[in-house]
């Protein structure tokens, strides 16, 4: 055997981000619960109850889905200031903070996430520390950090924080912090606003202080944990050198309603890049129809999924917009004609573009975008008596001598640049809360602004994310 073969096999095992990786070897997916804030679940594990009504149902989605956008809004203008400030550093200065880590893009970008963007997402399950402390956790595709309301050396915890779940650090073994002397606090983890000018021993933890939009702060400690999944089949999973976050739980009445938040942004750092490159690169989530009264969960799927169906594949773009997942839209068509809508409202190279969001509802959209859609859709709402959904410009009831004629409602499509199309059913685009309501499920925002695509428009699909092929596959589903 060549002396450098176990050199060779190591430059196998690194990623292109630099961190290293095993590959599964039988690549073995794992699987994830996920509950909506309106199913009969989420009210049994957090006392949280859903509007009675179908109508308040959607009408609470949307005052959600309003904070979402102003989130996102501002996460567009920090990631200017950003950009901006990454212009005007000297040459050394860029050379100093790319040898450091390889980073893409993405990591370079603070965290500025809104408290209240994360009440509309759904929550799971999730197995942190040895042995498993079990906790009830927020995925969000728009965030990267993994964090749990946390309590370390603290000795009168008990009687301080009555909480239902929290994590206790001091009971688990396998908790390593990250020492704020460490290249990966001072240059890697600044994008969750690390700090490490107070450090009064080089092993002592690194420490983040985030601000939330809803005027929420929260402070923690950064570690490598161990987290536990099922699998598919059965057993479970152990997946090691996970970056969470141990955070205060003083004060986080805005995270009331679980227990912290799951990373499944795009970054090195994130608990979906994490599991996915474990298990051969993937994951993939289907989702219910959030109005629906049907008792089912949906779910997230770490590795390949099994379900055989014909898929479609589109770019994925990573490290464009944020740690958001975009895609490369030339387009939409409504009635097989295509809209007049400016093609810089599309352009990932400019910081914009379209991002798959499971935090949002709605399909929110610029509004040089949102009114040749709505005005070429619009008139399929026609005849019917008009009812107001706040948030929402075009709704109408339906009464009791009449149905909904879906065949006058336009097809709408999204072209990628690709030529890959998307092209949902009408009810994915023109909403049924129920009680003969229907809703154009489309909101305007700010410009400039990223275009949201909402649970609205990707239910009933299974979406595909190939983090190393850079590659979005979607396919109808029964997400069951």
């Amino acid at each position: 055997m060549s002396p450098l073969y176990p050199y060779l096999l190591l430059l196998v095992f690194l990623n292109v981000n630099g961190f290293l990786w095993v590959p599964s070897v039988c690549q073995e997916s794992i699987r994830l619960n996920m509950i909506h804030r309106h199913h009969p679940k989420f009210e049994k594990k957090t006392g949280v109850k859903a509007p009675e009504s179908p109508m308040e149902r959607l009408q609470q989605l949307i005052r959600l889905d309003e904070k979402r956008i102003e989130m996102v809004f501002r996460m567009r203008e920090h990631r200017r200031k950003v950009a901006e400030a990454v212009v005007n550093m000297t040459t050394t200065e860029k050379q100093q903070k790319r040898q450091v880590l390889s980073l893409p893009s993405s990591v370079q970008l603070q965290l500025y996430s809104g408290s209240y963007s994360y009440t509309n997402s759904y929550v799971t399950t999730f197995r942190v520390g040895t042995p498993p402390q079990r906790l009830l956790l927020i995925t969000d595709t728009g965030s990267a950090l993994t964090w749990a309301n946390c309590i370390h050396n603290c000795s009168d915890c008990s009687r301080k924080h009555r909480r239902r779940r929290i994590f206790d650090a001091d009971k688990s073994t396998s908790i390593r912090s990250i020492p704020c002397s460490s290249e990966m606090c001072q240059v890697g983890l600044q994008e969750f606003n690390a700090y490490y000018d107070y450090c009064p021993k080089r092993k002592s933890p690194c420490w983040y202080d985030m601000s939330y939009s809803g005027g929420t702060t929260v402070i923690g400690f950064f570690a490598n944990e161990t987290v536990t999944v099922k699998r598919r089949n059965k057993g479970h999973t152990r997946i090691h050198q996970v970056l969470i976050g141990c955070t205060d739980p003083t004060g986080n009445t805005d995270f009331s309603e679980a227990d912290g938040i799951i990373g499944l942004g795009y970054s090195p750092y994130s608990f979906a890049y994490r599991a996915a490159m474990q298990l051969g690169g993937k994951f993939s989530y289907s989702l219910m129809d959030v109005l629906s009264s049907r008792n089912v969960s949906n779910y997230i799927v770490f590795g390949e999924d099994n379900k055989k169906m014909q898929m479609q594949y589109t770019e994925l773009v990573l490290g464009k917009v944020g740690t958001h997942y975009a895609l490369n839209v030339r387009g939409i068509s409504v009635g097989g004609v295509m809209l007049d809508i400016p093609p810089y409202v599309w352009d990932v190279e400019m910081g914009y573009g379209a991002i798959l969001d499971s935090g949002t509802s709605a399909f929110a959209l610029p509004e040089m975008a949102y009114r040749p859609i709505v005005d070429a859709l619009k008139a399929a709402l026609e005849g019917y008596p008009p009812v107001t959904v706040t948030g929402l410009e075009y709704c109408v009831i339906v009464d009791n001598t009449t149905t909904f004629d879906e065949s006058r409602v336009p097809k709408l499509v999204i072209h990628f640049a690709d030529g890959a199309t998307f092209e949902p059913p009408v009810k994915n685009y023109v909403i049924n809360p129920g009680e003969g309501g229907r809703c154009l499920g489309f909101m305007p925002t700010p410009w400039p602004a990223d275009s949201l695509i909402g649970s609205f428009m990707q239910q009933g699909y299974l979406w595909e994310f190939d983090l190393i092929n850079g590659k979005l596959g979607y396919a109808l589903a029964d997400c069951t």
